[in-house]
């Protein structure tokens, strides 16, 4: 998760600018060492404030990625996993966890709020409101309970390995799941209220964000469908969001691109299953496209999104 921090955080956004990445250091966490890993970046000629921004932001965004990618097939089966719930805890709560609790002036949380006000003048985000925020997202997320009982209680105290996810019973099909949460942006952090929704097999998220009213307006409209069966091998997943952002402004090739207003995001996900010996190995591919904007892990610039990869999943009654 360290790594994931580090490299694939911090490290992409700075590559994404045009910069390069001189070194990583990696410390064993509390309570084992009081030092945090870093990285040292080497910055491109041409870098804007957002850019920097993205920095700041980069090593918690990426985290929060791969927690919804857990959060997800957690939801899908209904049960939390022990070994998934550490991991969790790490991911979901690595941007409001950070930002409660750490007071180096040089952490990513205190960076980009010295940023975020030097890009719009004066203290419209103090370090108590985005607190705040981090303890609401800490207390209201329903999944940080379930991965702390999957591990302290079901797996230490009663040996499970893994245990039931309860969500809210609409109907005797239907189920439900709120939480809320902010996203870092290079605008401002947004507000998010996200919703999950269960019906029969079928996953959806449908979630609203906002920013911080002392912040310049923006909104942001997602909604996510996972786990559309046509055959028992092949199953399809949609995303897509609309937003309205503020002025952003950032290099890439050395030219500076400025962009502002209206835009979107649309990919589509197909997964092909193969079991064997109780084990599960797939294909998947993604394509899509987004526009000149944020969105999160994505790169800033508008173009054509493509991916592809393997999938396995060890023994058809596990995570």
């Amino acid at each position: 998760m360290t790594m994931n921090h580090e490299r694939f955080g911090h490290g992409y956004r700075m590559l994404e600018a045009g910069g390069s990445i001189d070194e990583i250091v990696y410390n064993m966490p509390p309570p084992f060492t009081n030092k945090f890993s870093f990285i040292r970046l080497k910055y491109p000629s041409n870098f804007t404030n957002q850019q920097g921004l993205m920095i700041n932001l980069g090593g918690s965004e990426t985290n929060l990625i791969l927690s919804d990618i857990m959060r997800k097939n957690i939801l899908l089966d209904e049960k939390f996993n022990y070994n998934f719930g550490l991991a969790y805890l790490y991911g979901s709560n690595d941007m409001p966890g950070y930002t409660a609790f750490v007071t180096n002036p040089a952490a990513d949380p205190i960076q980009y709020r010295q940023n975020i006000n030097q890009l719009y003048g004066g203290e419209p985000l103090t370090r108590e409101k985005m607190r705040a925020y981090s303890f609401i997202a800490l207390l209201t997320d329903p999944m940080n309970f379930y991965a702390f009982k999957s591990v302290f209680y079901d797996y230490i105290v009663k040996g499970r390995h893994s245990s039931r996810i309860g969500m809210i019973k609409l109907s005797n099909r239907l189920k439900y799941l709120p939480r809320f949460r902010f996203e870092y942006t290079p605008y401002g952090p947004e507000l998010v209220y996200q919703n999950y929704f269960k019906l029969n097999s079928k996953l959806m998220l449908f979630s609203f964000s906002h920013s911080d009213p002392n912040l310049p307006n923006s909104w942001r409209v997602v909604a996510n469908i996972w786990n559309l069966k046509s055959s028992d091998n092949l199953s399809f997943n949609l995303s897509g969001q609309i937003w309205n952002q503020p002025n952003i402004e950032f290099y890439q090739n050395d030219k500076l691109i400025a962009y502002e207003g209206f835009g979107g995001q649309f990919i589509s996900t197909v997964n092909y299953d193969i079991s064997k010996d109780k084990n599960l190995y797939g294909f998947t591919l993604q394509v899509g496209y987004k526009s000149t904007g944020y969105a999160i892990g994505e790169q800033l610039n508008k173009g054509l999104i493509i991916r592809g990869g393997l999938t396995f999943k060890l023994g058809n009654k596990s995570l």
